[in-house]
């Protein structure tokens, strides 16, 4: 894990200071079916979208190569196999083309147990 960057607690505080709609809560090193059914009844549920911390790989289904960092899952299939994923990285680099990718919830699971930074819902 890295040292840099934005710690999940420090956004979780910023996160809920600034709205009162939704708390959201910190999980970290969960398995594959509690991260899908959190992420899934974040965005079904409570109209939250949950932002995960990843590894993002572009051999494993992901548009960019980074290490521990926060992207944001605002849809889901109703099978809960396939996740609507925004990444803020695309526009900083100013490809946002890149922005909104579609992932399946496996190579989400690997990008999330890779780094162990985290999610909130």
């Amino acid at each position: 894990m890295s040292d840099t960057g934005t710690a999940i607690g420090n956004l979780k505080f910023y996160i809920n200071s600034m709205q009162s709609y939704n708390s959201y809560v910190v999980r970290v090193g969960m398995d594959k079916e509690t991260m899908k059914f959190n992420l899934y009844s974040g965005i079904v549920n409570w109209d939250a979208p949950p932002i995960i911390g990843v590894d993002e790989n572009s051999k494993k289904g992901w548009n960019f190569n980074l290490g521990g960092h926060y992207v944001i899952a605002y849809a889901v299939s109703s099978d809960k196999k396939y996740f609507m994923i925004s990444d803020p990285w695309a526009g900083y680099v100013g490809q946002a083309e890149k922005r909104d990718l579609k992932i399946s919830v496996d190579d989400l699971y690997t990008g999330y147990i890779a780094v162990q930074i985290g999610y909130l819902f």
